[in-house]
């Protein structure tokens, strides 16, 4: 098994596989566990089209922590600690990032390019197009973005950071926090373990998380879902929220909607509930396995 994982974790040094992959591979080498759904509510209240989180059970409800760390620890190894350093890039507006046990901020760019600082790891980086490619390994990156510009990061032990820019994220994590504010475009999260925090954000969301909380601060129009296995769901509204609410828990927690926020219940039963608030125009999905879901009005910052 040493020598596959050795194989393995080459092939991600090399760039010929991601670090998904990566750490979907090496669990495979000490576990064949059957494949399953990300948890089904005992008495469905939506249907498959909502519920069933397609590639969960052969991506992060297969991954635990420890794949991350094994990952993360062997790649550290090798690289000395380097300069910061910073690149520049005049007329990108697509950055790709692929980074292990490292930490990762984008910020808003005032001009159309994407500029980057990175330091201690090894940090391999290209431009292709309009798209800023880099891949670090045991390093921190802080890059700005053009506030319309296209986020694709994947980050294997490490924290993400994306404030005021993105018309258009994907985020992958294993072990690490996920938080997005004041964006205005549609975003995908998935982690295996670790918090997301959305805040004053508006669009169109999927959260998918297996071990963590969900807070998410609206500050316009909202759709989606967000799922969590084993975590707490807290969504604030801001005005004129618009939305059908639909929430669902499937083994223990409880549902509560904060009185003074206008709203109507159009169905309610054990451990599900579906709230209309204002116009309900746009619908958002939540579910969590294990957790209490809470709905509150948000508040001024």
């Amino acid at each position: 098994m040493s020598n596959e994982r050795d194989r393995i974790l080459r092939l991600l040094e090399d760039g010929k596989i991601t670090a998904d992959q990566a750490t979907r591979l090496i669990e495979a080498l000490g576990s064949e566990r059957p494949e399953t759904d990300f948890c089904v509510p005992p008495s469905p209240p939506f249907g498959p089209r909502h519920f069933r989180v397609r590639g969960v059970g052969r991506g992060l409800d297969r991954i635990p922590d420890v794949v991350a760390t094994a990952v993360a620890s062997a790649m550290k190894n090798g690289y000395e600690p380097g300069e910061e350093r910073s690149t520049d890039f005049p007329g990108k507006r697509y950055l790709l990032v692929k980074s292990v046990s490292g930490d990762l901020e984008v910020t808003r760019s005032a001009e159309e390019r994407i500029g980057l600082s990175y330091s201690g790891g090894a940090v391999k980086v290209r431009s292709s197009g309009d798209q800023v490619v880099v891949r670090t390994m045991a390093g921190d990156v802080s890059a700005t973005v053009p506030a319309e510009g296209r986020l694709e990061l994947e980050v294997v032990s490490g924290d993400v950071s994306i404030i005021e820019v993105g018309s258009r994220i994907e985020v992958k994590t294993v072990s690490g926090d996920v938080d997005i504010s004041q964006t205005t475009g549609d975003a995908q999260v998935r982690t295996v373990s670790g918090d997301v925090n959305l805040d004053r954000v508006s669009g169109s969301f999927v959260v998918q998380t297996r071990a963590g909380d969900v807070d998410l601060v609206t500050s316009g129009p909202v759709s989606g879902s967000v799922s969590t296995k084993s975590g707490d769901v807290t969504v604030a509204l801001g005005s004129d929220p618009n939305l059908v609410l639909e929430m669902a828990i499937e083994e223990d927690g409880d549902i509560s909607v904060e009185e003074s926020l206008p709203h109507e219940v159009l169905e309610e039963r054990e451990r599900y509930m579906k709230v209309k608030f204002g116009a309900g125009s746009r619908t958002l999905v939540v579910k969590t396995c294990d957790g209490d879901i809470d709905v509150r009005e948000a508040t001024e910052k």
